[in-house]
Order: structure tokens, then C-alpha cells, then sequence
């Protein structure tokens, strides 16, 4: 069953930002990545049913992301199935996917283009954490970034 929200030819939703005082015009009066994280804090508070949400990620920094968009889906998966479409490794793995599905588009013998599923399977399973390295950019881009940000490795050497 797929839930669907009939809307008025103007839907008009106003919105506080936490701290101040005055509501804004959600389509107006709020920056791109602040309208998302609204409508995404409101998808993922409602109802039982399942819910899609394709690239939760798009227009949010990586505060919204990590420290509003992946609680409020750890709270929600334990009401609802959830499918989420990403390109950002802080949702599957902050959020405790339960199952992980690589798709990889690929040129179509008869012309165009297809996706197929190129890698499926839970956290524990052969090739997942690969999978979702490769969000990150691979393995080379993350060792990279920990350089960069001279994290320690286990004993105590800065990397």
C-alpha cells in the first residue's frame, strides 16, 4: 500500500526556527536545505506505513544530516519500513540499515542504459562495508581525510 497526500493547487505550511519568534513561509522564507529538513523532519514523524525518501541527503550540510535527519530515522524505523535511496554514507551507517542494496547503471545490450543490482545485503554480510566505503569515495579518499584531519590510528600514531 502506498500512502499519497492529495495537496492543494498552494500548499502553504509556516515554519519557527527553533530559538526564534517569527514563522516563515516554508517555501519562501527558508533557505533550500532548511525546506528539506522540515519536510523530512514532518515525513518522519507520521504514520506507520512505509516510506520512500529518495536522496534524503541533497541540500543538507553535514550537521542536518548526521545530527537531525539520521536520529529522527532511528526513531522512525522502529515504527515503519523505510526504503532510502542515498549517495551519502552517514545514512546507512549511522542510521542502522538493516540491508544495503547497491544498484549500478550500466549500458543496455539493446540500447540505452539499465540499472541492475549490483550488491545486496546487511551490515554483517561479505562486500557491504566495501559497498559503503565506496560512498565515502573508496578506501583511499577515507585514509586521505584521516591523514588530512590527522586522526590517530589504535596505537596512538598519527596517521
Amino acid at each position: 500500500r502506498l500512502q499519497t497526500a492529495p495537496t492543494p493547487d498552494v500548499l502553504k505550511i509556516r515554519v519557527k526556527r527553533q530559538g526564534e519568534e517569527v514563522y516563515a513561509d516554508l517555501s519562501t522564507g527558508l533557505s533550500p536545505g532548511e525546506q528539506s529538513a522540515a519536510l523530512l523532519t514532518l515525513a518522519l514523524q507520521t504514520q506507520v506505513i512505509p516510506l520512500i525518501i529518495d536522496q534524503p541527503e541533497d541540500e543538507l550540510g553535514y550537521s542536518y544530516v548526521v545530527y537531525l535527519i539520521v536520529p529522527k530515522i532511528l526513531q522512525a524505523k522502529m515504527r515503519r519500513q523505510m526504503l532510502i535511496i542515498t549517495h551519502n554514507a552517514n545514512v546507512p551507517v549511522l542510521g542502522d540499515a538493516d540491508f544495503v542494496i547497491k544498484m549500478q547503471n550500466i549500458p543496455n545490450p539493446a540500447g540505452g542504459r539499465k540499472c541492475i543490482v549490483a550488491r545486496q545485503g546487511c551490515f554483517e554480510s561479505k562486500g557491504t562495508p566495501s559497498t559503503l566505503l565506496e560512498l565515502e569515495g573508496g578506501r583511499r579518499a577515507f585514509e586521505f581525510r584521516q591523514h588530512r584531519y590527522s586522526l590517530s590510528d589504535r596505537a596512538g600514531h598519527t596517521t
